[in-house]
């Protein structure tokens, strides 16, 4: 039998809730399950909200927490990083993916394109897992803390 599992990554809608608690944990468990079983897995991931929590660390507001929570987010989505990606067609997402040269995209708000991308994905899954080695080398080269940083500097 085969089995895939998507889920968001994100706290709750309104933005409440602990990172750890309620992000890290839970998806520590469920990413070794899925790993001691063989079963894949699509992880939404809500960039604008990783954008903002990281805006407020960097500022020095540490929103209550003790561990910084960018760290842990960052380590365990590399960690997570090096399968298919799919995003919606929207602007955060798509930078991420290279404009689809680093993962697939489905139209934004259409189920029925992202059930097809996510079709195409499985039946297509060894062409999709050499782009994810590929998508892993870029985003670290292109997204760590420190080019992140040097952007914000030469562009602010």
């Amino acid at each position: 039998m085969n089995l895939i599992l998507t889920f968001d990554y994100e706290l709750f809608g309104d933005g409440l809730g602990d990172i750890f608690t309620h992000i890290i944990e839970p998806s520590k468990q469920i990413l070794q399950l899925c790993d001691k079983h063989n079963i894949k897995t699509t992880i939404f991931f809500e960039v604008l909200e990783y954008i903002k929590l990281k805006e407020e660390w960097e500022k020095g507001n540490t929103m209550g927490y003790t561990e910084n929570p960018v760290k842990a987010i960052e380590q365990q989505i590399q960690q997570a990083a090096k399968v298919p990606v799919l995003v919606s067609n929207i602007h955060g997402p798509m930078e991420i993916i290279g404009n689809g040269k680093h993962g697939a995209f489905f139209e934004s708000e259409n189920i029925v394109d992202c059930a097809q991308k996510i079709a195409h994905i499985i039946d297509n899954y060894k062409e999709y897992s050499s782009v994810a080695e590929q998508a892993f080398k870029y985003c670290t080269k292109n997204f760590s803390i420190q080019t992140t940083a040097k952007k914000y500097i030469t562009n602010y």
